[in-house]
């Protein structure tokens, strides 16, 4: 009843493990890490929660497509960019699979300007201000944001220290967070809670209210221990976060 979500890693382990986790944190009831084989059992040393299937191969490839969509078709949001390394092949490979999927996030690595957003699949991309102008090829700012989210169908979630989110038609700025959020791994974790977000609400709400829970949880670390916390410290704190809203 609070979705499935399926989240594709490659050799890069801590990247996806940290938006399965916070997929968890935010309330989603199952969420499957497909990973190659040759990392399945780190991944899987992570945490007993965390389901893990093995992918063929030690990194990803157009050779994944068949078992990627087989799965994704028993999950309501597929995921991937976070920890999938700058190669063309899984651009490639992601292409075909969002044919086949109705809804997805896309984050990190996937961002270039090979990736091709389909019709038929309602689409989240959570860059910051490099990826942005590293697939569009200019800066973010609100008025970009807008018109680029329109232009390609989907809805754009700008990672920054005010984030901007538009569905091509609706912008909303995020105030929520800290300075302390520099640290890697948070727009792994935000990834994460957008996609649980997502497998039950639109995709311009599920981005609007993640922006905001990652943020309100990267402040209550901030107000626990300063400004020395780290992506799991957040992930910890999204279940407070959102009883904090609720």
């Amino acid at each position: 009843m609070h979705g499935r979500i399926l989240i594709v890693g490659n050799e890069y382990t801590g990247a996806p493990t940290l938006a399965a986790l916070a997929s968890y944190y935010s309330g989603a009831d199952i969420v499957t890490l497909a990973v190659p084989e040759t990392v399945k059992n780190t991944v899987a040393s992570f945490s007993p929660n965390l389901i893990v299937k093995s992918l063929k191969g030690d990194k990803l490839s157009l050779e994944n497509l068949d078992e990627i969509v087989e799965l994704a078709k028993q999950h309501h949001v597929f995921v991937i960019g976070m920890g999938a390394g700058k190669y063309k092949e899984v651009v490639e490979l992601t292409n075909e699979v969002l044919k086949s999927v109705n809804k997805a996030v896309l984050d990190a690595d996937i961002l270039t300007k090979e990736l091709e957003i389909p019709s038929n699949c309602d689409c989240i991309l959570t860059p910051h201000k490099g990826e942005f102008k590293r697939l569009f090829g200019f800066d973010a700012d609100i008025n970009t944001v807008k018109i680029t989210a329109r232009e390609i169908n989907a809805t754009i979630l700008l990672k920054s220290n005010e984030d901007i989110i538009s569905d091509g038609i609706r912008v909303r700025i995020n105030r929520s967070g800290n300075a302390g959020m520099t640290v890697g791994g948070t727009g792994d974790v935000l990834a994460g809670i957008t996609a649980a977000f997502f497998t039950l609400n639109d995709a311009f709400w599920s981005a609007s209210a993640a922006a905001f829970v990652n943020g309100k949880a990267g402040d209550l670390c901030f107000e626990e221990m300063g400004y020395n916390f780290t992506a799991m410290d957040v992930v910890r704190k999204i279940p407070f976060a959102i009883k904090e809203c609720l």
